[in-house]
């Protein structure tokens, strides 16, 4: 009896071998990491190279104000260490002629259908804010969280077609962020174009509308 309980227990032991040895060598071996790269479509509306600028009038004063991109900037992370993908993040350094020591960034990356501006305080890359100015594929009404509890941004216009300070500008979408943390928490409106970027920015607490003028693009 004690001959049989033993042969058992043996075979238990090597059938358990048998079937839990491809698992292991499965879980052992290194996988492929797959490369997750931006959507065309997302690099239409917020990828621009260098040569690229844009000068926006502000309706009321007049006051004018220049941005030009520096540097297009493009690198590849991995969510945690168990993620085999690798996702591609793309960043738009751009400055501007305001002189008030903070310098801009549009990003995007394959892992998020958001494209945000960053604004970098006295330059630190570091040390930034941001607000979500189009997210694709287009979705009217979608929202998204912003900067504090119980706030949002949304997606609340489409327009084909949008006269803007005596330009036409197609496929424009309307974004209201309730608390834009990249300009001061002020609620904002942001009008954007696909192969454009921002061709309006409306501040209503603050009474002050930028429209854009003047570009050139470069994609």
């Amino acid at each position: 009896m004690n001959s049989f309980v033993k042969k058992y227990t043996e075979m238990k032991k090597l059938y358990l071998l048998i079937f839990t040895l491809p698992f292991l060598i499965f879980c052992c071996k290194d996988k492929e990491e797959i490369i997750r790269n931006v959507d065309p479509e997302r690099k239409e509306w917020g990828l621009f190279q260098k040569g690229t600028w844009w000068v926006y009038e502000e309706e009321n004063t007049r006051a004018i104000d220049s941005f030009w991109v520096d540097s297009v900037e493009i690198s590849f992370f991995k969510n945690d260490d168990f993620d085999y993908n690798k996702y591609e993040q793309i960043i738009t350094l751009v400055n501007s002629n305001d002189n008030n020591s903070k310098s801009y960034a549009l990003t995007l990356s394959s892992r998020t259908t958001l494209i945000k501006v960053l604004t970098f305080i006295n330059f630190d890359r570091e040390n930034s804010n941001s607000s979500i100015i189009v997210s694709i594929p287009l979705s009217k009404g979608k929202r998204f969280s912003a900067c504090k509890a119980l706030k949002w941004a949304e997606l609340d216009s489409i327009y084909d077609s949008l006269k803007i300070s005596g330009n036409t500008f197609h496929n424009v979408t309307r974004v209201y962020d309730m608390c834009n943390s990249a300009y001061k928490n002020q609620p904002t409106y942001f009008y954007c174009a696909k192969n454009i970027g921002i061709v309006r920015k409306e501040f209503p607490e603050m009474n002050e509308i930028w429209n854009l003028k003047r570009l050139n693009i470069v994609q």
